[in-house]
């Protein structure tokens, strides 16, 4: 039998997708100013500025927002992508569910996850 994917609508935005797209030109405009090509955000309140996402969890979440890149990407526990996808305004692709084989260990979590993105686009070296 083979497993079946199942489309996940959009919620309701708070904010026309514009809105959330001139909070991210500030953003990026501080982080052109500083000479900041990547930045991680790990705080909710901060996540769900930029992106509408109000999901809460226990788990390593991290916003990147890339200078090259129109929208953020969001790197979340596997089992919270869904929601995530349902709840910002960003396209499915940019939002990545890490490995649960990530939680519960002592030697790593979800920022190898992060880690692991920022060494994929370049920038971890800088």
């Amino acid at each position: 039998m083979e497993p079946t994917t199942m489309a996940i609508a959009k919620a309701p935005q708070a904010f026309p997708r514009t809105e959330y797209l001139r909070r991210l030109a500030a953003v990026k405009s501080e982080m052109a100013r500083r000479e900041i090509d990547a930045l991680v955000i790990t705080s909710w309140s901060n996540i769900t500025y930029l992106t509408g996402n109000v999901t809460r969890m226990l788990a390593v979440h991290a916003l990147v927002v890339s200078i090259q890149d129109e929208e953020p990407t969001l790197i979340v526990r596997k089992m919270c992508a869904p929601g995530a996808a349902h709840q910002s305004f960003m396209a499915r692709e940019k939002i990545i569910g890490y490995s649960e084989n990530l939680v519960g260990k002592a030697n790593t979590d979800g920022y190898d996850a992060v880690i692991d993105f920022l060494n994929n686009i370049g920038v971890a070296q800088r």
